[in-house]
């Protein structure tokens, strides 16, 4: 294999052993990639005064990365947007605000189904804890303040067992899980559970009694904190299992939260090498990482918030000479008609033992590159022009594209494109890397396609400005 598609390859797998588990762990790795490239970061509580030539990023809720790169030529007169999007979530099974639980000795932990995954393949596995945890800080006035945490114990803590097949064969008519009790997590005797002797002048807001006292003082001691002080929990259970790269030929990576983190892990990384040199640069280049794909995007961290719009206004409004001598909201609503968003979100490939599945017209593969999404009824928010623009853009840069169309007598899934699109009035298109196993708790990619998306994001980044649509 060509040594930038393996160097690539191998770089995603470490992006994905460290950043996943959970949007906050993911939103805290590209936030620190971000920095190391030479972007600022801003705050969105606070007035922003840009420059033309310089990179920006801010978080928002801890769990959603916004980051983009202003040319050094941008004029808010005509400049244009490139956009491209993807989320960071995935999945999973969260702990319930109170998870302690325990049965015939045993104790357990409750979780909550989040998206639609592939429950079974969370059984039988080493299982750690991601998240993050609100500590208390000790102030000298009345104050009360709480400073976020990020959680990430990649640890075998949990287990969810399956019973055997010996007891009332239980999988005779296919495996089969009651969320509410077969999904509980093992993690340990009970009998053996130490209870930490707390300051009770100090519990009062202690999450101790909502989860099992000994796991709220790993993740204390993890975070170098007193237990007493956590205040509040958001964790989920991860895989311990690193990212790999594998096959015969380390053709494929596999990991968890592929879906989408191959989005994130390539639109961020073609946005730094779009952007290293703005000085010709005519547009802004964005990306925009989501929270809460997996459950509808509807939140605050999600695509159904009006961030991508409100983010172009706040960077013609902080790169204007006058701000209040010109239409920052008509200028806005012009540089939209100007713009394009690329929804960079993980495709189906075709399965060796399920192709009937797809349709019989060339179903993408991986390795073959990155695949253009269509759905008439806008599951996939791609049209003509947009797979012209793409197509175009592959074409000058020698990336190969595939097309992906759902058969007629199956479900359609959806994406952030629709949404987005839909709040912004910016045509989008959505594209992704084909792969296998989605939503299982071990998803695969194609080695090669990481670079080949980067590619496309890049080239998309640099080339948008010269295109023009008639």
């Amino acid at each position: 294999m060509n040594p930038e598609f393996s160097k690539q390859a191998e770089e995603f797998a470490a992006f994905l052993t460290k950043a996943s588990g959970s949007p906050f762990v993911a939103t805290s790795v590209v936030r620190k990639i971000l920095l190391d490239a030479g972007f600022e970061e801003l705050d969105e509580s606070k007035h922003w005064k840009l420059e033309c030539g310089k990179r920006y990023f801010f978080t928002r809720n801890s769990a959603a990365v916004h980051a983009f790169a202003i040319g050094a030529k941008y004029d808010i007169e005509n400049g244009a947007f490139a956009v491209a999007g993807a989320h960071t979530d995935n999945p999973a099974l969260r702990l319930k605000p109170r998870s302690k639980t325990s049965n015939v000795g045993a104790s357990l932990a409750s979780v909550e189904t989040y998206g639609g995954g592939i429950w079974q393949t969370w059984f039988d596995r080493n299982l750690g804890i991601a998240g993050k945890a609100l500590v208390l800080a000790h102030t000298d006035d009345s104050k009360i303040e709480v400073h976020t945490h990020i959680v990430s114990i990649k640890k075998p803590i949990f287990y969810i067992p399956t019973v055997a097949p010996h007891l009332d064969q239980p999988y005779a008519n296919g495996f089969q899980v009651n969320k509410e009790i077969e999904l509980r997590a093992l993690l340990g005797d009970v009998s053996m559970m130490s209870e930490e002797k707390l300051n009770p002048a100090m519990i009062a807001a202690s999450v101790t009694d909502k989860h099992e006292a000994a796991l709220v003082a790993l993740v204390a001691k993890e975070l170098g904190v007193k237990t007493e002080d956590i205040v509040g929990l958001d964790l989920r259970l991860c895989d311990c299992e690193p990212a790999t790269v594998g096959g015969l030929n380390k053709e494929y990576v596999f990991g968890q939260g592929i879906d989408n983190l191959n989005g994130t892990f390539c639109t961020t990384m073609g946005l730094i090498r779009a952007t290293e040199d703005l000085k010709e640069q005519k547009n802004v280049c964005l990306i925009n990482l989501f929270d809460h794909e997996e459950c509808g995007s509807l939140s605050a961290q999600g695509a159904q918030a009006n961030v991508v719009a409100d983010t172009i206004e706040r960077i013609i409004r902080g790169v204007a000479k006058d701000p209040l001598a010109v239409d920052i909201r008509e200028l806005a609503l012009r540089a939209a008609r100007r713009s394009l968003i690329l929804s960079a979100d993980n495709s189906h490939a075709i399965h060796p033992n399920f192709a009937g599945k797809h349709t019989t017209l060339d179903p993408p593969s991986m390795n073959n590159g990155p695949v253009i999404k269509h759905n008439v009824n806008q599951r996939y928010a791609s049209d003509v022009e947009g797979t012209a623009i793409v197509t175009l853009i592959c074409k000058k840069h020698d990336i190969p594209i595939q097309e992906f169309v759902i058969r007629q007598d199956t479900n359609c899934g959806t994406t952030i494109g629709p949404t987005t699109g839909a709040h912004t009035g910016i045509r989008t298109f959505d594209i992704g890397n084909a792969q296998l196993c989605m939503h299982s708790i071990r998803e695969m990619v194609g080695a090669k396609d990481i670079e080949y998306m980067i590619r496309l994001l890049a080239a998309f980044f640099e080339d948008y400005a010269k295109v023009t649509l008639a």
